[in-house]
């Protein structure tokens, strides 16, 4: 891991400040089990930065990207990616109509059935998707349980097509949206058409965490074990906001978006303010923030 970090680093003498903030900020996705304390160890020493040009800006470096690896949001308080979790619902504006949505929006259900909705600019016409109704802003990291084959699960930007079957509506067919596509015993990444085969055990609850600043999808396997599946090394359009996206191909097939990591972590947000309610936030989120975080790094990107 160590080594990897080096040669990375040594590439960063002719990249812009812009840019090299980025390369450290792409970080914050992977998952690191044991060497998260030598990282943060090196990156505080900057040892290993001593034979690269980095003029003035390496001190905002070691900062920028401390401050990424500790901090987090709604659930600042919480250890790992749940720091960043948000509860998400469907959108019925935008969902198919052999998309059945139930228990408040949180449950879709595919049907051979087509049911009467009615029609508007932001629903899906001929392909079996629908967004959330929450666009994911910054740093966010959202859970789903899938029922079936044929569940692709990513992330699109909101100008994504909406009407037709072309390429240019289907979740992971365009530049506009990512995806990861649930079977038996492998899942396929796709972003504009291009695709990566992953073999893996059957994949039924899954993590995506999106990283605006950094750049990134990540999606993690969660059951039996929390690993890392896939990232993307994604160039969101500035002017987009992002969605979580949802395309169900096979009949009965389901999707349910966890809503649990939430309610728990703002239960215990209360607890701790309740009980120390002099306690400073940022000094919680240290002392919580203690545990081993459980990562691995993968670095691929998708053009």
């Amino acid at each position: 891991m160590k080594m990897m970090i080096v040669k990375d680093v040594e590439k960063t003498r002719f990249l812009s400040q812009k840019d090299l903030l980025t390369r450290f900020n792409r970080l914050s996705g992977c998952q690191i089990r044991d060497g998260v304390y030598q990282l943060v160890s090196c990156m505080k020493d900057g040892s290993y930065l001593r034979y690269n040009d980095l003029g003035n800006i390496e001190e905002e470096i070691l900062s920028s990207s401390l401050h990424r690896v500790f901090t987090g949001g709604e659930c600042g308080h919480q250890p790992g990616l749940d720091k960043y979790v948000v509860a998400l619902t469907f959108d019925p504006r935008t969902v198919n109509e052999h998309l059945y949505l139930s228990e408040n929006n949180t449950k879709v259900t595919r049907r051979r059935e087509k049911q009467q909705l009615p029609d508007n600019n932001e629903r899906f016409d001929k392909c079996n998707q629908v967004l959330s109704r929450q666009p994911l802003i910054g740093r966010r990291f959202f859970t789903v349980d899938v029922i079936g084959q044929e569940v692709h699960v990513g992330v699109a930007c909101k100008a994504m097509q909406r009407k037709g079957a072309s390429d240019a509506v289907c979740l992971g067919h365009n530049k506009f949206s990512w995806s990861l596509c649930l079977s038996d015993n492998s899942c396929v990444a796709r972003h504009n058409n291009k695709t990566v085969l992953i073999l893996s055990e059957s994949v039924r609850r899954l993590g995506v965490l999106v990283d605006q600043d950094a750049g990134s999808v990540c999606f993690y396997m969660l059951s039996p074990q929390r690993k890392v599946l896939y990232v993307f090394d994604a160039d969101f359009p500035e002017d987009q906001e992002l969605y979580a996206a949802f395309r169900i191909q096979e009949p009965n097939s389901e999707v349910l978006l966890g809503q649990e990591s939430l309610q728990m972590c703002l239960q215990l947000r209360f607890e701790i303010d309740s009980s120390e309610p002099n306690r400073d936030l940022a000094k919680q989120a240290a002392i919580m923030n203690t545990e081993p975080l459980i990562v691995q790094q993968i670095s691929t990107r998708t053009e």
